[in-house]
This record gives C-alpha cells, sequence and structure tokens, in this order.
C-alpha cells in the first residue's frame, strides 16, 4: 500500500489517526520495509535514517568534520 503509481495520500491519512503509528514507523526504520508505513515512504523514512546517521556522527568525539559516506558515494 499504496498501489504502484500511487501517491499514498490515503494510507497517510490512515496512519494520522493510529494509535501504533510511532511503533510502526520503528519497525519500518529497522526493518527497511517497503511501502507506507508509520505515515511516511520509504523516501521520507530514508532521509530520516540519512540524517540519523549523521546526528550520531557528530557526536562522536573526532568524527564531526568527517563527511558522510552518502556524500562520497553520491553521484553528482
Amino acid at each position: 500500500f499504496p498501489e504502484s503509481g500511487g501517491t499514498g495520500h490515503e494510507a497517510k491519512s490512515i496512519c494520522r489517526r493510529c494509535e501504533v503509528r510511532a511503533s510502526c514507523l520503528d519497525h519500518a526504520l529497522d526493518h527497511h520495509e517497503a511501502g507506507i508505513w508509520g505515515g511516511t515512504t520509504e523516501p521520507e523514512r530514508a532521509q530520516m535514517r540519512r540524517a540519523d546517521a549523521v546526528r550520531r556522527r557528530a557526536a562522536q568525539p573526532g568524527l564531526a568534520d568527517v563527511p558522510a559516506l552518502d556524500a562520497l558515494t553520491a553521484p553528482g
């Protein structure tokens, strides 16, 4: 869900009212699930993972100035 090519608006609408949204999102982040989970799309979750990795890297002494692997391998 959503079907291929769909926007996911309907699924996100359902997620907004769901009482287990946070745990659903945590599961999707941990297991790289496809589709809408926890009110987010796959690209949104990928962005969350990248932001989390940057925060963790910045919190480690001596690693704050090391560029992210994504930046080193990104096409460009």
